[in-house]
């Protein structure tokens, strides 16, 4: 076969990257994209910049862990494009063409084979389990990690050539940036080892004539500037966990109810995750936003031998192929990358596709190894044809699925599809319908969410559908049985940040209503200290203050929001229009996540 061009190798990555995610620039915002995006007044401002680096970033950037590299990326693109969701969308898919191709170049740096990048590039780029991640703006943080560690490695290399004194640093650099995009970055130091292992046994399984034989594939780890790159590796992980666990902590952290109950119901859980995790890359067919705790529950079902079954025929075949170089690769990647999200540190999400993201790269680069090497026998042609019908049906597959992320009612209708009368789906669908108007849906998928929950609450927080019922009734008039809602809603605090703000922002608007302006403006006071971006409620406050009797408070509150919105006018004016009678909204309910 002809040697393959770089050039186009780079042109058509490009274009499989990006064409298929196109209907998806017209998507709107979906799950978290509300609360870390586009109803987030933090992102609005530079001035805000500073708080990215100290212990306010937790209430202001409505993120559950340090994430700052994330959250910056927010800032530009809000700067770019403000509340137009295609611009972001956009951002998304340029951050996923530009993973293809860095992963084009690793695959390149480690097979020695242009073809066999190129392919396993393709097949990442096509693979229909990364929509997720595309697809959802606060999923972002995966995108970046996906894209930094592959260029940290890439630049060690390049040091390991020519100016070690320049790329080492470069390295270490990214691999920090991964770090603050992402937590699961940490695992990237056993990455590195296992890529400098693959090059070395790789090399000693082809030795060039021209060059003298490699050493052993274990001494070349202990190679100086492999040592230093490690050692290097190892500060920068070190000074990452004192910060993401000593001094940048989330308050809130620490609360999720370990899976299964106890250390072995989660290891039991886990083989059920883990094999269906596998499922999913061979068969990405039944793809949802949310996979319920019944699907994992650790029980020993013929679910759980079934998958032990899968596991141990994958460990039976990691031994007997021990001697092919990318399979092992391929596999350790996949399950160390995994192992953040195994769920032995209680996580928010036990199993979603958006985990998948960077173990995907490990099997990507052993499947185009293998397939180059098929391009190259006697079945050439039938790999031709097989490689082209199954690249056709996964790019249909992504673009099936990138209209689902539109919008999150259709998200969480096309979810209810895959998980029927599960509480926490018509919860969500729930608080969907109310973002559309849709308020008689709104009352009957959170009753029924309710009722459900009350035959099995497994997982299942009430809450959730307290707040759009509330909202929804609100609206409708009943405002009484709405403050039943809320004051439910209230007893099961502290819950999420966006939750706990609105949950205290319905309350206080409630008490507006029923003349207590006292209660309102501490109601008020309780929600504005989660987030203290919106002018809007800090007016709503001063308002209150002022009817209550604090006309201190109330010129506080006042000035704060005229510092979020200029265009309030001075004071003395508001104050002279306090004695009529106040404009008041309909609650807000934000959209609930899995």
């Amino acid at each position: 076969m002809r040697p393959v061009s770089t050039r186009l190798c780079v042109l058509a990555l490009l274009a499989l990257a990006v064409l298929p995610y196109l209907n998806s620039l017209g998507n709107g915002y979906t799950i978290d994209d509300f609360f870390t995006y586009a109803d987030n007044a933090f992102i609005r401002s530079r001035n805000n910049l500073p708080h990215l680096f100290n212990a306010n970033y937790f209430g202001y950037s409505n993120e559950a862990s340090y994430r700052p590299v994330c959250t910056a990326s927010y800032f530009i693109d809000w700067a770019l494009w403000g509340a137009r969701a295609m611009g972001p969308h956009l951002s998304n898919v340029l951050l996923y063409a530009a993973t293809v191709i860095a992963l084009f170049f690793l695959y390149r740096a480690l097979t020695a084979s242009a073809l066999a990048a190129g392919l396993g590039a393709a097949l990442f780029a096509l693979h229909p389990v990364h929509t997720e991640v595309v697809n959802n703006l606060s999923f972002r943080e995966d995108l970046q990690v996906g894209l930094l560690l592959p260029l940290s490695w890439l630049a060690y290399r390049r040091g390991r050539h020519a100016a070690p004194g320049l790329w080492f640093p470069v390295a270490w650099l990214l691999y920090a940036l991964a770090t603050l995009a992402k937590e699961m970055a940490v695992i990237y130091p056993a990455l590195a080892l296992l890529l400098d292992w693959t090059i070395a046994r790789h090399d000693a399984a082809v030795p060039s004539p021209a060059t003298p034989a490699p050493p052993a594939p274990w001494r070349s780890l202990l190679q100086r500037p492999g040592m230093i790159h490690v050692l290097g590796l190892g500060v920068v992980t070190m000074f990452f966990l004192l910060l993401r666990f000593h001094w940048m902590q989330c308050p809130m952290e620490g609360h999720e109810p370990r899976l299964g109950g106890s250390l072995l119901g989660t290891l039991l859980a886990d083989v059920k995750i883990q094999a269906y995790y596998l499922f999913l890359f061979v068969f990405p067919l039944r793809l949802s936003a949310y996979y319920p705790i019944s699907s994992y529950t650790p029980e020993l079902d013929p679910g759980f031998f079934i998958s032990l079954s899968a596991l141990l025929v994958v460990a039976a075949s990691l031994i007997h192929g021990r001697r092919s170089v990318f399979f092992i690769t391929g596999m350790l990647w996949w399950f160390v990358s995994l192992a953040p999200v195994a769920n032995i540190y209680p996580i928010f999400n036990p199993m979603a596709e958006r985990y998948l993201y960077l173990p995907s790269i490990g099997l990507c680069l052993w499947l185009g190894w293998e397939l180059a090497r098929g391009l190259h026998s006697r079945y050439r042609r039938v790999l031709v044809v097989a490689s082209l019908l199954v690249a056709a049906a996964m790019t249909a597959r992504v673009c099936q699925r990138n209209p689902v992320w539109r919008d999150n009612v259709t998200l969480w209708t096309a979810t209810a599809r895959h998980v029927p009368d599960h509480p926490t789906v018509l919860a969500n669908l729930a608080a969907a319908y109310y973002e559309r108007g849709d308020y008689d849906r709104v009352i009957a998928c959170a009753t029924r969410a309710l009722v459900v929950a009350r035959a099995d609450a497994a997982g299942f927080e009430p809450a959730s559908s307290y707040l759009p019922l509330g909202c929804a009734l609100y609206v409708r008039g009943d405002k009484d049985e709405a403050l039943r809602y809320f004051q439910a809603a209230e007893k099961r605090l502290p819950l999420r940040f966006d939750l706990d703000a609105a949950i205290y922002r319905n309350l206080a608007l409630s008490y507006d209503d029923r003349g207590d302006f006292q209660t309102s403006a501490g109601y008020y006071e309780k929600a504005l200290t989660i987030d203290p971006f919106r002018p809007q409620d800090w007016a709503k406050r001063a308002y209150a203050c002022l009817l209550s009797g604090q006309p201190d408070a109330g010129r506080a509150a006042w000035e704060r929001a005229r510092r979020l919105n200029p265009k309030l006018p001075a004071f003395a004016v508001f104050e002279a229009a306090v004695a009529q009678d106040a404009d008041s909204s309909a609650p807000h309910a934000p959209g609930s996540r899995p």
